[in-house]
């Protein structure tokens, strides 16, 4: 596994979302609490893009169907399959995640 860059840090606004790609991969970033988080882009019920939700207690809620999954781990409040998370840090302004 290597690091892979996919943002600027500094481009990205608290409570805000970018997507990015990694490789095959669609990822949401958010940006909560001065923290980064990645998770995939695609809500599992009908693919909308999760980094067009809102994010509320630390949860990012799909604007199709108001389906939650908690940021940080990627689980389902309402009990649905969990979203893929991705590792990443920041270094120098730049967000970076880990890739395969």
């Amino acid at each position: 596994m290597s690091w892979r860059e996919i943002a600027i840090a500094s481009d990205i606004e608290e409570g805000q979302a970018v997507v990015c790609k990694d490789k095959n991969e669609t990822i949401a970033l958010f940006k909560y609490q001065g923290n980064f988080y990645a998770i995939q882009d695609r809500c599992p019920h009908r693919g909308a893009s999760l980094a067009e939700g809102e994010i509320e207690n630390g949860c990012v809620i799909c604007p199709w169907h108001a389906w939650q999954f908690e940021l940080k781990s990627g689980q389902s409040i309402e009990g649905y399959a969990p979203l893929k998370t991705f590792q990443i840090k920041v270094e120098k302004n730049k967000v970076w995640i880990k890739s395969d």
